[in-house]
């Protein structure tokens, strides 16, 4: 039996951000509609960040240092996940 999770000798997984809100020092992109959003809204962004257990959103480093640990041999076994990157949000 073939296994879905895995092409070849390449490990299938995913990267799962809740929502980066990047400060303005390391932001190399325009903010999304969502960001902007977040930044208005004052009691939005205000229960968004209740409802993460670590109390803050994702930044860029957070995502890119998930991206690292999946494309390197530390995380040889691992395939077929869903990593997510929420603070906790999912877990909650």
């Amino acid at each position: 039996m073939k296994n879905k999770y895995k092409y070849g000798n390449i490990p299938f997984n995913e990267l799962k951000p809740l929502q980066e809100v990047w400060t303005s020092t390391d932001r190399p992109f325009k903010s999304s509609k969502t960001q902007d959003f977040i930044k208005k809204d004052k009691h939005f962004k205000k229960e968004m960040l209740n409802n993460i257990p670590l109390g803050r959103f994702a930044t860029l480093s957070d995502v890119a240092t998930a991206v690292v640990f999946l494309s390197s041999d530390a995380s040889s076994m691992i395939t077929g996940s869903s990593i997510f990157v929420d603070g906790g949000w999912t877990a909650k």
